[in-house]
């Protein structure tokens, strides 16, 4: 993980270290059969001068100021396209190529552009997945423009169409609440019968945040709060007072919660309906990944945090942390591309002044594949992880999880915790 990253404007003397990290980044390619790309011949010096006249040409740098992976975007069919983001080989799964798609995005926004598109290969991990994970959406073929329908002419005739690929985009202002993983106005009542915590779990994640939090009375923003089942917690943890923030109201409702000491209110976390420096600590347990606006929703965080103040997550990190009975799933790739590597939370977060603190496991319970097997049945509509999934590769998990019905797996979660400079 580089130390430190920033995004800015490309000048015209790294042009061509931007043709050589692009052809670095396209050898990669080959190893998911994509030849073709990786002897795609990257944009020449011209081209790149274009985009950077025009102000839309960044790249992501490291503490020496050395270029790590670039963006490039236009202007098509009326909308912000994302012609590229390269990253180089050396410095991949560290979120830098998340930060340009974010710091693009952004711009798009801000520059009065409605949504951002990109054209993408949909099996290829660091390509379709990792932009669904970012809010993108495919595109049917009827629904794009002319300008778009061209790219992918230009991309057919290259034979860059060798594998599948999709148009996919972001809406740049949107009313969504969430990534829309969840029906939660649907599925509230379930969501809280499956979702319960016995107490012993929820006093080992007192446990686990308490040396996190300052002395003496706080105020704490659980955000996501979902049916209050933490907001309900945290009194018994810290002398706080908790704001739930809950963008579904049959959510709130379900939870049943009656703690003076917990007050809900309707929100996103894009937009939290809280004033500025007044909390103590952020809570966001099994949340970040339905946000519809990760940078908008830190960026809030920083706003309604005091100085020191503190974000804490509860939340699966791929690759680290340990849920036993998700491996008898096919289309595992397909859930977790929904959830933020740590890296990736550490570039996000560093983006807005945050400094990343503790990352530690907390064990929640064990319990037998033929419990598990339950709970997927119940949970099938009302879990993000789920919902990913399509109805065969449930099917054949059940069937994995119920062939050995006296296995005994484990499950936790993982706390990370940032602290605001």
């Amino acid at each position: 993980m580089t130390k430190s990253l920033t995004i800015r404007a490309a000048r015209h003397d790294e042009l061509h270290l931007l043709r050589s990290l692009e052809r670095a980044a396209g050898r990669i390619f080959a190893g998911v059969g994509l030849d073709v790309v990786a002897d795609d011949e990257p944009p020449s010096i011209e081209e790149l001068g274009h985009y950077l006249t025009l102000g839309r040409l960044w790249v992501a740098v490291d503490e020496t100021d050395q270029p790590l992976g670039y963006a490039m975007v236009s202007e098509v069919d009326g909308e912000a396209h994302l012609d590229q983001v390269s990253v180089h080989p050396d410095h991949g799964r560290q979120g830098i190529g998340t930060a340009l798609v974010e710091h693009a995005c952004k711009w798009a926004r801000d520059s009065g552009f409605h949504a951002v598109t990109i054209t993408t290969y949909r099996h290829v991990p660091w390509n379709g997945p990792l932009y669904a994970r970012l809010g993108f959406e495919v595109v049917a073929d009827a629904d794009f423009g002319p300008e778009v329908a061209a790219i992918r002419a230009t991309e057919r005739a290259k034979g860059l169409d060798i594998q599948p690929s999709v148009v996919m985009r972001r809406l740049s202002r949107t009313n969504r609440r969430s990534q829309g993983f969840v029906e939660y106005e649907r599925v509230a009542a379930r969501y809280q019968e499956g979702r319960a915590l016995p107490g012993d779990v929820l006093a080992r994640w007192g446990s686990a945040v308490r040396p996190y939090l300052p002395s003496g009375s706080i105020r704490v923003a659980d955000v996501g709060a979902g049916t209050g089942i933490f907001a309900e917690a945290w009194p018994l943890w810290a002398p706080a007072t908790i704001v739930a923030v809950e963008p579904s109201a049959a959510m709130a409702r379900a939870g049943h919660v009656v703690d003076p000491a917990v007050s809900f209110v309707q929100g996103v976390a894009e937009h939290l309906p809280l004033r500025g420096a007044s909390i103590d600590v952020v809570w966001v347990s099994t949340a970040m990944h339905h946000f519809a606006d990760f940078h908008l929703a830190v960026e809030e965080f920083a706003r309604v945090l005091r100085g020191g103040g503190r974000v804490l997550l509860r939340t699966y990190l791929p690759g680290r942390t340990e849920v036993t009975w998700v491996d008898a799933f096919p289309g595992r790739v397909k859930w977790e591309a929904r959830f933020h590597t740590e890296a990736e939370l550490v570039t996000l977060f560093s983006a807005h002044g945050f400094a990343l603190t503790e990352v530690s496991d907390v064990f929640e319970w064990s319990e037998s594949f033929s419990a598990s097997a339950q709970w997927v049945e119940r949970m099938r509509n009302a879990d993000s992880m789920l919902t990913a999934l399509s109805d065969e590769e449930i099917a054949r998990g059940l069937g994995a999880l119920r062939s050995e019905p006296a296995r005994v797996g484990r499950l936790e979660l993982t706390l990370v915790v940032f602290t605001r400079g």
